[in-house]
């Protein structure tokens, strides 16, 4: 969707209120799309990939109880999902990423207890993806994200050795696979790992 996609470089540039513009437009008319074809699952996974990003702009945009109603739609179409076809493998990264975005919501909210509670599925999930393709790129990218968010878990609870071995796991899985592609997540989370590890330079 173009309006996904253009709120998404809006987020990158940090332009909040003009990115929250043109996903909420994506999110609608996906919805429109599963009401006309509600047997169509692909509709429902954008309809969920959508929900999804429109819930993490809200989040940075401080709309928290906002963010919390688009991430759990995304959660329910995905689990939905996932239940009627299981050996879709479209679907476990796609839940993986919205249950990521719930673990966000909760540290958001100083939530740790249900950050790791919401992380947990999670990394079940991620585990079997690198057990079943190490070297796909959509898994590096979840977990190193995945190894992001423990690393803040721990930084809540004054774990800073945890954190610190959490978030160099991530730059260390993310830098050998910055010039393989050109998707910007990479970069984002790369970039993430670099500051949360204090190596401004």
């Amino acid at each position: 969707s173009p309006n996904r996609l253009l709120g998404r470089t809006r987020a990158f540039g940090c332009d909040f209120d003009a990115a929250l513009r043109a996903p909420g437009s994506a999110v609608d008319s996906a919805k429109a799309l599963t009401q006309f074809h509600p047997s169509f699952s692909s509709w429902q996974d954008y309809y969920a990939l959508y929900s999804q990003q429109l819930g993490g702009l809200l989040r940075q945009s401080g709309q928290l109880d906002q963010a919390a109603a688009s991430v759990n739609e995304a959660l329910r179409v995905l689990h939905a999902l996932t239940a009627k076809d299981p050996a879709d493998s479209e679907w476990p990264p796609d839940l993986a990423q919205a249950q990521l975005e719930n673990v966000r919501l909760q540290l958001a909210r100083n939530a740790g207890d249900a950050a790791k509670a919401a992380l947990a599925p999670a990394l079940a999930i991620i585990q079997k993806l690198r057990e079943k393709n190490p070297d796909a790129r959509s898994s590096i990218l979840l977990a190193a994200q995945a190894d992001l968010l423990l690393g803040q878990i721990a930084a809540q609870t004054n774990d800073a050795a945890t954190a610190q071995r959490n978030w160099t796991q991530a730059r260390d899985a993310l830098a050998p696979a910055l010039n393989a592609g050109d998707d910007p997540n990479f970069l984002a989370a790369y970039t993430e790992a670099l500051l949360r590890l204090d190596q401004t330079d």
